[in-house]
C-alpha cells in the first residue's frame, strides 16, 4: 500500500507529490488527461512580488510562502532534473493608457505601499532607455516598475516535476478514471479506477476545475468552476521585450528565447476550451497597442486552459470534513503556478501532523 494517492497531474498534484517524495513518502499519481486543459500547462507564469509587512491575511501568508521557497525550489528542480525552469526576476511593468485603468493602476498603487512592496515610478524617458518596444505615443497616463516580480516557464516546471518524480520511482499513471470510493468508517481505503483498485493511506483531490465532479460520490460539494483564459504567443530570435508588461487584467510576458506571451481572457463558459476568434481579436489589439511591431509578425500559437474558480478567491486546502484521510488542494484560480510550493509544503505538514504555517481555516473545504 502507498502512503498516498494523488488525483490529479497538474501543477498542485506534481508539487505535492515532490514535496512528499522528498520527506520519504511512497507516491503514485493517476490523472485522466483532463490536466492537459487546466490552467497549469497554460499559465504565463507570472510571480508576484512579495510583501515586506508582517501580515494575518491568510492568503498572504500562503503567497509569502510561495515567494520564500521558490528560488530554491527552482534551483533544486533543474539540478535534479536538468530542465531550465527559466525562473528569472525580470521586474514587472504597470501601465495605465486610458482612465478606468488609471484609477485602477491607482488603487493598485496604494496598496502596494501599505503592503511595502519595492516600486518606482517611470516615465517615459526611462520607458524608450529600458523598453524601447512599447508604444509611447500617446504617453501612459501612469507606469510603475515593480522590480521584484519574477517569472517562470510553467511547460518546464511541470516537465522538470515530472522528470524529478519518475527518476524517484513515482507512478504516474495517465488517461486513468477515478470510479468510485471504496470506505470504512470515516476512512478512504482504496480507490477503484480504470487500471484497477489503488489502496493507499491518504488521498490528496487535485482535479483543479473538475474537483466537483472528483468529490461528488463522497457527498462533499466544492463549489469549484472552470473559468477560461485564451492566450497568444509571437516568436522573435530574441526578446523584444525584457519585463513583464501589466494593464489592467491583461498582460505582456517574455520568454529568453525570444517568445512572447499575451493574455488573458476570463470566460464563464463552462468546460468549453475552444479558442474564440473574438478572444484571439481582444488579445491581439491589447498587445499590437503596446508593441506596435507586432502588426507585422502575425501571432504563431494560441491555446487556452481552464482555471479552477473559486467564489471567494481563495483555494481549498485541507482535510475534508468526515474523512480523516482525504485532504484537497483546488481552487487556486489564476495563483496555481505561484501557490504550488507553498501549497505542497503544507499538504506535506499536514500529513505528517507538523504545524502549519498559515492560518487554514481560511482554505477550509467547508467553509460558507
Amino acid at each position: 500500500m502507498i502512503d498516498c494517492l494523488i488525483v490529479g497531474g497538474g501543477i498542485i498534484g506534481l508539487s505535492a507529490a515532490y514535496e512528499l517524495v522528498r520527506r520519504g513518502a511512497t507516491v503514485r499519481i493517476i490523472d485522466d488527461q483532463r490536466s492537459q486543459r487546466t490552467a497549469s500547462w497554460a499559465a504565463a507564469g507570472i510571480l508576484p512580488p512579495p510583501i515586506s509587512r508582517a501580515t494575518h491575511d491568510a492568503m498572504e501568508q500562503l503567497r509569502d510562502m510561495s515567494h520564500e521557497l521558490y528560488p530554491g525550489w527552482c534551483e533544486r528542480l533543474q539540478q535534479e532534473s536538468g530542465i531550465d525552469v527559466q525562473f528569472a526576476r525580470s521586474g514587472g511593468i504597470y501601465v495605465a493608457r486610458r482612465v478606468g485603468e488609471t484609477a485602477s493602476l491607482a488603487a493598485a498603487l496604494q496598496q502596494w505601499q501599505v503592503d511595502g512592496v519595492e516600486l518606482h515610478e517611470i516615465n517615459i524617458d526611462w520607458i524608450q532607455e529600458h523598453e524601447p518596444a512599447l508604444n509611447t505615443s500617446p504617453p501612459f497616463r501612469s507606469a510603475y516598475l515593480l522590480p521584484d516580480e519574477s517569472t517562470v516557464c510553467p511547460p518546464k516546471l511541470l516537465s522538470a516535476l515530472q522528470q524529478c518524480l519518475q527518476d524517484s520511482g513515482v507512478q504516474i499513471d495517465r488517461d486513468v478514471r477515478l470510479h468510485g470510493w471504496n470506505r470504512h468508517q470515516s476512512r478512504v481505503e482504496s480507490v477503484a479506477t480504470s487500471c484497477g483498485t489503488i489502496s493507499t493511506g491518504h488521498i490528496c483531490v487535485a482535479t483543479g476545475p473538475w474537483s466537483h465532479e472528483t468529490l461528488f460520490d463522497l457527498e462533499i460539494d466544492l463549489p469549484v468552476e472552470p473559468r477560461r483564459g485564451q492566450m497568444l504567443m509571437w516568436e522573435f530570435d530574441e526578446p523584444i521585450i525584457h519585463r513583464v508588461i501589466n494593464e489592467g487584467l491583461r498582460y505582456l510576458v517574455p520568454r529568453p528565447d525570444g517568445k512572447l506571451l499575451a493574455g488573458s481572457t476570463v470566460e464563464d463558459v463552462g468546460f468549453d476550451d475552444q479558442v474564440t476568434e473574438a478572444g484571439l481579436a481582444e488579445l491581439t489589439q491589447f498587445a499590437n497597442g503596446l508593441i506596435p511591431a507586432l502588426e507585422e509578425h502575425p501571432p504563431t500559437q494560441s491555446w487556452t486552459g481552464l482555471r479552477p474558480f473559486s467564489r471567494d478567491g481563495f483555494p481549498y486546502l485541507g482535510r475534508l470534513p468526515n474523512y480523516e484521510n482525504v485532504l484537497v488542494a483546488t481552487g487556486h484560480f489564476r495563483s496555481g503556478i505561484h501557490l504550488a510550493p507553498a501549497t505542497a509544503q503544507v499538504i506535506s505538514d499536514l500529513l505528517a501532523g507538523m504545524p502549519i504555517e498559515c492560518d487554514l481555516q481560511a482554505f477550509a473545504p467547508t467553509r460558507t
